[in-house]
């Protein structure tokens, strides 16, 4: 049985049936048409499309989070901490070779170069800072040195000069023939004398350190004390020493002479 072309007879489609090359018969058929129901339809692959659509954001959002947003978050978060002083901040190295990996890469090796210049910065600093304080202490020494040999020269005047009329006074005294009020006077001398060597001792002892009960100080005895130490000194340079208190300048006397200067 063989089919040849079909043709369309009375709307449906008529096909010969052939039998060693005779027509034997035919065959006739008609097709059923129906109208598409596209709101349907488009009900039916809605749900669908919304679910594949979804699953396509969310593995798009995904793949970029993991690709773009967390480094580029690490990164923010990097230079926050460097930023506040946190220069040992590491951020983890990708695998990749795309711009993101690469700009990883530079901020870890920009973060160790900084951490090592922080490093040498802060070893130059403290070495500068101690050779100041030793410079200083130094200063302070030699400061402290000329003070004292000031203080030694001034207690040195002021124990020598009555020691000088003490000695003379002294070898009058082993006269025999010495005249009685002349022995007076003598003796009178030698008192004066070795007073003012105990009031010097008192004023140097005012200077030493001790321990002692906390009190109120005359401020003006002790600023006395201190020109009286050097009240030679002053005397020797021309100089006029002036004590200036609320009631106004008490001058503490001295040698004044045409080139005298005031402190």
């Amino acid at each position: 049985m063989q089919g040849l072309d079909s043709a369309a007879i009375q709307g449906g489609r008529a096909v010969p049936i052939l039998v060693h090359g005779r027509a034997w018969g035919g065959l006739w058929y008609q097709t059923r048409t129906r109208a598409v129901d596209y709101p349907a339809v488009l009900r039916e692959l809605l749900p669908w499309f919304a679910l594949s659509t979804l699953l396509v954001t969310g593995a798009t959002f995904l793949a970029l989070r993991r690709i773009v947003l967390d480094p580029v978050g690490q990164l923010a978060q990097g230079a926050q901490r460097m930023r506040e002083g946190d220069f040992t901040v590491r951020l983890p190295e990708a695998t990749g070779r795309d711009e993101l990996a690469d700009l990883v890469r530079s901020f870890n090796a920009m973060s160790r170069t900084v951490e090592s210049f922080n490093q040498r910065l802060s070893e130059e600093v403290r070495i500068a800072t101690e050779k100041a304080r030793a410079a200083e202490a130094a200063a302070m020494r030699e400061r402290r040195l000329a003070a004292m040999g000031e203080l030694a020269a001034g207690i040195a005047h002021e124990i020598n000069n009555p020691l000088g009329g003490l000695s003379n006074a002294v070898e009058d005294l082993r006269r025999a023939d010495l005249p009685p009020e002349r022995r007076s006077q003598y003796l009178d001398l030698l008192a004066r004398g070795l007073a003012r060597i105990g009031a010097t001792v008192n004023r140097l002892r005012r200077f030493t350190p001790r321990d002692a009960p906390r009190e109120r100080v005359e401020l003006r005895a002790v600023v006395q004390d201190a020109i009286d130490l050097v009240q030679h000194r002053a005397r020797r340079e021309g100089v006029e020493i002036e004590l200036a208190e609320s009631g106004g300048p008490a001058v503490v006397p001295g040698r004044r002479t045409s080139s005298a200067r005031r402190c």
